[in-house]
């Protein structure tokens, strides 16, 4: 099954690597206590809440472009990934530990590339390579899972994997402080119940009040996370619901599938471009972006995140074109 024959799919993946986009541009004023209570500050709240459904997303569609697959060759299946994302991961890493160690005015080597490599990588957005991968080594055998299992079992699937990285944590802030849920550590479950959702959502056809229940709840979400939090930071200081794993972007990430996948059936030639384009600009975005953040500027904040938005988004995947071209060129060289 490709991703073809479900034109949605690139409308969500394009709106998601906007989004991982927009989260980098304005996550570090949105962080910074000192902003806390000024009018933009409340504006990228939302917009924080916003992009923050990008990575969950992703996950989605992988779960049900992959899950519903037959996956008979487990080989087969390891070495696709490892050519289509490994490899360009092993490249970028290379590339960013060089210039994250030039800037740092550090030396280069090999041990320290290595050191960083079996951390979490030499930028601080290449987590997300490492989480799909390892859920690509769990496919082959989620697949066995859902294939026997009806929508009854998958959802009470779903709830397992995100009990101890969402609803547990939940329980445990309202709890405040009067009791601790413990039971086990936090792990991948958490994003493996958004592989999970994407292929509950891609596969089953929901009634209209279930539709209209979740999107309800995102809305609702939406609107009331985010003042949750903010309140928070303004009598604490302390951020709530920012985690991958919080309940808010289930529920949203959620509406925002089944909506894309209820509406967005004509083919867009721009989309699937950007689309096909997605992965390299998320992985060379962080660059354009540490290179424009140094420049003074003597704009707004507002008009500052704007203008590095635009540019990197732009420059972003002007970059993975030119390297789209580029693979090309020799690949018919190669075949000659």
């Amino acid at each position: 099954m490709s991703d073809k024959n479900y034109k949605y799919i690139d409308f969500i993946r394009v709106f998601s690597i906007f989004m991982v986009i927009l989260l980098h541009c304005i996550c570090d004023y949105y962080a910074d206590v000192a902003n806390a209570g000024r009018n933009l500050w409340y504006v990228i709240g939302y917009a924080n809440e916003l992009a923050r459904v990008a990575v969950p997303l992703f996950f989605m569609i992988s779960g049900f472009l992959l899950l519903s697959k037959d996956i008979t060759d487990i080989k087969a299946f390891y070495k696709k990934r490892i050519l289509k994302i490994g490899i360009p991961f092993i490249a970028y890493d290379i590339f960013y530990y060089i210039y994250m160690t030039v800037q740092a005015g550090r030396d280069i080597s090999v041990s320290g590339f290595f050191t960083e490599l079996i951390n979490c990588g030499s930028a601080y957005h290449l987590w997300f390579v490492y989480s799909i991968l390892f859920i690509y080594l769990l496919m082959p055998f989620l697949q066995i899972i859902v294939k026997n299992c009806d929508a009854k079992k998958l959802i009470f699937l779903f709830l397992i994997a995100i009990f101890q990285t969402s609803i547990r944590p939940l329980i445990n802030t309202f709890a405040d402080g009067r009791f601790y849920l413990f039971l086990a550590d936090d792990g991948i479950t958490g994003y493996i119940g958004y592989v999970l959702l994407g292929y509950i959502l891609g596969k089953y056809d929901l009634k209209k009040n279930t539709k209209r229940i979740i999107y309800a709840l995102s809305i609702a979400t939406f609107i009331i996370t985010p003042l949750i939090s903010m309140n928070r930071v303004l009598n604490t200081g302390d951020y709530l619901f920012l985690s991958g794993y919080s309940s808010n972007h289930y529920i949203e990430a959620a509406g925002i599938f089944i909506w894309c996948r209820d509406h967005l059936h004509k083919e867009s030639k721009i989309i699937t471009k950007l689309s096909h384009h997605s992965f390299s600009a998320y992985l060379i975005h962080v660059f354009f972006l540490e290179i424009l953040k140094p420049i003074p500027l003597n704009l707004a904040p507002s008009s500052v995140m704007l203008l590095w938005f635009a540019s990197v988004s732009v420059l972003s995947f002007a970059w993975s074109g030119a390297e789209n071209s580029l693979k090309s060129v020799i690949n018919i060289k190669t075949k000659r």
